[in-house]
C-alpha cells in the first residue's frame, strides 16, 4: 500500500509539473502572437502616416515649384526696376521709380522667404519619410524574426 500510494503521488506531481509546462508554453506562445498583431498593426499605423507624408511632400513640392517661379520673375522685375532710374533725370520722377523699385526688391524679398521657407518644409518632411522608413524596416524584420521563430517552433512540434 504504502509502494501504491507513492507511485500515486509521483504520477501526481509528474502530471502537475507536465500541466504546469503546458500551461506556460501555452501562454508563452499567445504572448508572442500577441506582440506579432501589436507590432502590425503599429507597422500599418506607420504606413499610413509615410502615406501621407509622402502626399504632403508633393504638395510642397509643387508649391515650391509656383514659388521659384514667382521668385524668379519678382527678382526680374527688381533687378530691371533698380537699374532704371539716375538722379540726372527729373528728381520727382526718379523718387517714384526708386519707390517702385522699393516695392518691387521688398516682394522680390518675401517671394526669396516663402521659398526658403518652402525649401526648408520640403527637407523637414523628408527626413520624417526617412525616420518613419527605417521605423517600419525595424518593426518589419521584428515581425519576420518573430514569425520564424514561431513557424521553428510549429515545426518542431510536430516532429
Amino acid at each position: 500500500i504504502k509502494i501504491l500510494n507513492y507511485i500515486m503521488m509521483k504520477k501526481n506531481i509528474f502530471a502537475t509539473f507536465f500541466i504546469l509546462f503546458l500551461g506556460f508554453s501555452l501562454g508563452a506562445k499567445a504572448q508572442n502572437s500577441m506582440e506579432v498583431l501589436k507590432a502590425q498593426k503599429e507597422v500599418l499605423k506607420l504606413n499610413t502616416k509615410l502615406n501621407n507624408l509622402k502626399i504632403d511632400l508633393q504638395k510642397e513640392k509643387k508649391d515650391n515649384e509656383k514659388y521659384a517661379a514667382d521668385v524668379d520673375s519678382y527678382n526680374n522685375s527688381a533687378e530691371q526696376s533698380a537699374g532704371k532710374f539716375s538722379s540726372s533725370d527729373d528728381p520727382k520722377e526718379a523718387a517714384k521709380r526708386a519707390k517702385k523699385a522699393e516695392k518691387r526688391l521688398k516682394s522680390a524679398g518675401k517671394a526669396n522667404d516663402r521659398l526658403l521657407k518652402s525649401n526648408r518644409k520640403i527637407e523637414d518632411i523628408e527626413r520624417d519619410i526617412a525616420k518613419l522608413e527605417a521605423k517600419i524596416a525595424k518593426l518589419d524584420h521584428q515581425i519576420k524574426f518573430d514569425n520564424g521563430k514561431k513557424e521553428k517552433e510549429n515545426a518542431e512540434e510536430e516532429e
